[in-house]
């Protein structure tokens, strides 16, 4: 109980059930739900809902005038406000409540009967359930709208202040510790449907959508494969390649999705994979999250990112809300196979772009492509790509380790090739950086010393 006026009501209700006074406790304990359910609903106001708004500005319009009949018409309302205006509770909960409220209006009105009819009365086992109902489908409850919170939702995937880095707390905390379940299948069905095809072909919406879907499935595994198959049964046969290629970036990570899906979807997926262009792959998000969760789709998706061109593979990668670990091996072997410097310091570039994601093996692969191709440490552009990778990884142990040896790796190269002293000066920044004490006077050009 958030509120302590109500707790103090509640301890009213408690105080006469345990005197056996079961008439007061009735009277009460209805009284403690409406005072509860209005508390939320103040609260919803302040946070600008409204409908919210509207109802408390009507109560407080109604006390000020002492306008008893209107307040009592709000009383008698508010169960079924509570439960199709604001969501605050279920349609069962509702039956339960109004139940109680009945008793309640026996218990504190006349009942006109004569002498010989026998007085309306309220059993102990009558109190002890309606206890039960009003604190797990009330007093418990957060004061949360169904309604308000799948839009508070839907805004804040389209915002500014979303936080792209790492959601999962945010959402769960945001949107599933403090829903109903009815709410939190609404928004997972909703999260579905809109990594899929999001409001306006809004990509960043989307992604936001991916990353709703993969808090939910560390935190409620079973309400995400429920959203995931009830979404997936309606669509998956009006899907056409466009939609089947974002379902395979959306949610093809997902084991459920294929099984909802069934095996002419998914040969349908298999040719999209082996014979669709990359360009369509690329534009329709298809390597979002990583290979598909089916063997066979898996290989046919391996294959297809191998031919995603560089360009668009440094550009995946610097995509937050993608699955980006996958892009190394094939940035690395962009870098180690590059015939040209453009090549080498765009591939480095992308490289850069995931040092956060870099294992210390993957960083010793860096390294020691650097020394070994020349057109990768030739190329202006990988200076400041390795500078961006050596402060990216500072604190990930080892790693200054690796980037020290390269540099003193990458003086050595040049002193085996006979070129003597030379060594250039674009590795001036990143050699400040780490500490390494210049040995060799840097100049320009392959120059003689002795000139």
């Amino acid at each position: 109980m958030r509120s302590r006026a109500v707790r103090e009501q509640f301890d009213e209700v408690i105080r006469t059930y345990s005197s056996g006074a079961y008439r007061t406790a009735t009277i009460a304990l209805w009284i403690t739900v409406v005072q509860d359910l209005l508390g939320k609903i103040r609260e919803l106001a302040d946070d600008g809902d409204k409908a919210a708004l509207s109802l408390i500005a009507d109560i407080d319009g109604h006390r000020s005038k002492a306008e008893v009949r209107k307040l009592l018409d709000v009383e008698g309302g508010i169960l079924d406000r509570a439960l199709s205006d604001f969501e605050l509770i279920e349609p069962a909960e509702h039956e339960q409540l109004n139940r109680l409220r009945t008793d309640r209006n026996v218990c504190a009105h006349p009942s006109f009967q004569s002498d010989e009819e026998a007085s309306p009365s309220i059993t102990e086992e009558q109190v002890r359930a309606y206890m039960v109902v009003v604190v797990d489908s009330v007093l418990s409850q957060p004061p949360i709208v169904g309604k308000a919170l799948v839009e508070r939702y839907i805004d804040d995937t389209k915002g500014q202040s979303w936080p792209d880095a790492d959601p999962a707390p945010y959402v769960r905390t945001r949107y599933f510790s403090r829903a109903r379940v009815k709410t939190q299948r609404q928004i997972l069905q909703l999260a579905v449907k809109a990594s899929i095809a999001p409001p306006e072909g809004d990509n960043l919406v989307a992604g936001r959508n991916i990353c709703t879907l993969r808090a939910a499935s560390a935190f409620d595994e079973g309400a995400l494969h429920d959203a995931v198959s009830e979404v997936l049964a309606k669509q998956r046969d009006t899907m056409d390649d466009h939609k089947l290629r974002r379902m395979i970036g959306a949610v093809g990570w997902l084991p459920r999705t294929w099984d909802v899906v069934g095996g002419d979807v998914i040969a349908k997926c298999s040719t999209l994979l082996k014979a669709s262009d990359t360009s369509a792959l690329v534009e329709d998000k298809a390597f979002a999250s990583g290979p598909p969760a089916h063997p066979e789709l898996a290989r046919h998706y391996t294959d297809a990112l191998k031919r995603v061109p560089l360009p668009s593979l440094v550009d995946m990668s610097g995509r937050t809300l993608f699955e980006r670990r996958q892009f190394i091996p094939l940035l690395l072997a962009q870098i180690e196979g590059a015939q040209d410097w453009a090549t080498g310091g765009y591939a480095m570039g992308g490289i850069a772009q995931l040092a956060d994601q870099l294992t210390p093996e993957e960083m010793r692969a860096v390294a020691r492509i650097f020394i070994e191709n020349g057109e990768v440490h030739s190329s202006f552009s990988t200076p400041l790509a390795l500078l961006t990778i050596v402060r990216r990884t500072r604190d990930v142990p080892g790693a200054r380790d690796v980037w020290t040896d390269m540099v003193e790796n990458y003086r050595t190269y040049f002193e085996k090739t006979g070129l003597g002293p030379y060594r250039t000066s674009l590795y001036a920044e990143l050699e400040a950086e780490l500490g390494v004490e210049e040995t060799t006077p840097r100049v320009f050009g392959n120059v003689d010393q002795d000139e």
